[in-house]
């Protein structure tokens, strides 16, 4: 859910004459938003035992799930507190056996993911730029519009996997600071990404 997250926050404002788009967004934040109440309040409390004790004897916090000042914040904001985002102390105590390996090896196959949609999305860039170049140029501007947009539209979406990407290994840093897996997922600096 963290890469939804992060692409939908990144998504462009909406106009408000498009309500259509607009309540596509909505829906999506919405059900976002359930997901992570799931989340905090079945599944969490599951694996990570004692971690929101104070938070869930809070009764200012009730089991509705559609109350907007519920977190006090938006749905972006929202802290998950994965075990890649405690300090190894507080992994010890909160975290049952097992669980930072399972995190471990979900971010290592998120940045695999991502590696390979980034191979994916960098080749269609190029295949669009060269179409462009040799096809549509000097074809009119409606063309050279519709594969600009075309262009633009996969360069963002080149941007947040490149975001996923650093996001699973910024986590793995804190996991495993020492694995193996660093010889082979590197930093990934925006001139790396052509």
């Amino acid at each position: 859910d963290a890469h939804i997250r992060r692409a939908l926050k990144a998504q462009p404002s909406v106009p408000q004459t498009s309500t259509t788009r607009a309540l596509g967004l909505e829906d999506k934040e919405l059900e976002l938003k359930r997901k992570i109440v799931q989340w905090i309040r079945q599944v969490q409390p599951v694996y990570m035992p004692n971690l929101r004790a104070s938070e869930q004897d809070n009764p200012d916090d009730s089991d509705s799930d559609t109350d907007d000042d519920a977190f006090g914040c938006s749905v972006w904001d929202i802290e998950l507190r994965l075990p890649s985002s405690l300090s190894p102390a507080d992994r010890e105590k909160f975290c049952v056996e097992g669980l930072v390996d399972k995190e471990t090896r979900l971010r290592l196959a998120q940045a695999d993911d991502a590696l390979v949609d980034l191979r994916r999305t960098i080749c269609t860039i190029t295949t669009l730029r060269d179409h462009k170049t040799t096809q549509t140029s000097g074809t009119g501007v409606a063309a050279n519009t519709r594969m600009q947009s075309l262009i633009t539209r996969h360069t963002r979406k080149e941007g947040r996997i490149a975001d996923r990407y650093r996001a699973a290994r910024a986590a793995l840093l804190k996991l495993d600071p020492d694995g193996g897996w660093k010889a082979r997922l590197l930093d990934l600096k925006p001139e790396d990404c052509r």
